[in-house]
This record gives structure tokens, sequence and C-alpha cells, in this order.
């Protein structure tokens, strides 16, 4: 290029900072190393867009991934609440079952499991852990099956049965079991 421009205008060209590699005199003639740092960078940019649509894709498809989660989490969130619910409903009905038969047994009831199956558990409700609705229950209950409950001895004072031991009712008691056998 010396040669061409002569030593005082290619010194004037190298003053102002320009490589002789930036400039070509000839019309369509590009310096080799030119072209080739040109193919490099368009090779890079190539690469870059293969690049940037490849994590198009896997972007598209972490976002379809993504709302089908979405769906899956909230389908087994919707199963959870479900099968929680049935639970509390089971445990309360065992609490009730529970207490409804310690209700009975408290009634006098002779065969308590018998007549659980009888109480409607739906009528039921639990109020801070005690039941509600079992008293009108327990009154159908020994009105309709009567056989099933025992009278209730009322409890005596000890020193008052002593009282009654020791008075001399003999002879009432003679009575009555002779009265048995006639």
């Amino acid at each position: 290029m010396k040669a061409k421009l002569g030593d005082e205008l290619y010194a004037q060209i190298i003053a102002k900072g320009i490589k002789s590699t930036e400039f070509d005199l000839l019309d369509g003639f590009v310096p080799r190393a030119r072209l080739n740092e040109q193919t490099d960078k368009l090779k890079a940019t190539e690469e870059k867009i293969v690049s940037y649509e490849k994590q198009m894709v896997d972007t598209k498809n972490l976002i379809k991934d993504s709302e089908e989660f979405k769906v899956k989490f909230a389908d087994m969130e919707t199963k959870f609440k479900g099968d929680l619910e049935g639970k509390d409903k089971e445990i309360t009905n065992i609490l009730k079952k529970s207490l409804v038969k310690e209700s009975l047994v408290a009634a006098g009831a002779k065969h308590p499991d018998l007549l659980l199956k009888q109480v409607n558990m739906d009528t039921m409700t639990l109020d801070s852990g005690k039941l509600l609705g079992m008293a009108d229950t327990l009154e159908t209950l020994k009105k309709d099956y009567t056989d099933l409950f025992v009278e209730k001895v009322n409890k005596q004072d000890p020193e008052k049965k002593k009282k009654d031991d020791n008075s001399n009712n003999d002879e009432t008691d003679w009575d009555k079991i002779a009265k048995g056998f006639v």
C-alpha cells in the first residue's frame, strides 16, 4: 500500500490512526484479515441466533410444564382438602360414637353396642367435646327398647343401710318369700 500511496500520504494515514487493513484502494478487494474477522463475527452471530432459538423453545416448554404443574398442583390440593375433610369427618364420627356409647352405659343400657346402631349420628352435634342431642335420643331409646335398659338403683348411705339391716323387718321379708311359694 505504501508503494501505491506514496510515503507522504501513507504517513498521514498512519498518523491519523487508520490501519492499512482498514482501507483498500482496489475496488471490491477485501484484505484477507478483514474477511476472516467478518466471517468469524458472522459465525458467532449465527451461533448466538441458534442458541437464542433453542432458549426460546426451552422457555416455551418450561412455561407449558409450569402450566401443567399448576393444574396438577391444583388437583392435588383439591384432593388433599377432600381427604382432610373426610378424615376430620371420620374422627368426628368416632368421637360421637364413643360419647354416645358412654351416654348409653351411663343411662343403664345392657347392650350399648346394639343400641348404638339405632342412633342416628347425623342428629348428634359436638360442641367443645360435648354431645348435643343425646337426651332426646336416650328418651326415645328408653321408650322403644325398655328391656335393654336396667333400672337405676338408688344407692343409700352406708349408715342408713346399717340401720335398715339392724331393724326387725324379718317378718315382712319372710312373708314376701312365703307368698312367692304359694
